[in-house]
């Protein structure tokens, strides 16, 4: 495979911009400083546009049957709370590792 684009980077936008690409049919190659694969995610949360991209390719299902669902939220400035949000009436799902 000759790649057309080269995607330096497996976060985020990489890891978001290879499937739309090769969505069109663009061959792309992605290459990560990483030397192997982890099993530890880095995302604390996948916002509701990233989930309705997957929905695109592989679907989202399985990252919403293996995340935690968090039903509110402190804010916290050194060890003081300044802030809560309760979100447990929205059916907000926030994926945290």
């Amino acid at each position: 495979m000759n790649p057309q684009v080269l995607i330096v980077g497996a976060g985020p936008v990489g890891l978001t911009l290879a499937p739309e690409l090769t969505r069109y049919g663009v061959p792309v190659r992605i290459v990560y400083k990483a030397p192997s694969r982890t099993d530890k995610s880095k995302a604390l949360v996948l916002w509701s546009r990233t989930l309705e991209l997957l929905e695109r390719g592989p679907g989202s299902a399985r990252f919403i049957n293996a995340g935690f669902k968090v039903n509110a939220v402190n804010m916290i400035s050194g060890d003081k709370l300044i802030g809560h949000a309760d979100m447990s009436s929205l059916g907000v799902l926030i994926t945290m590792h």
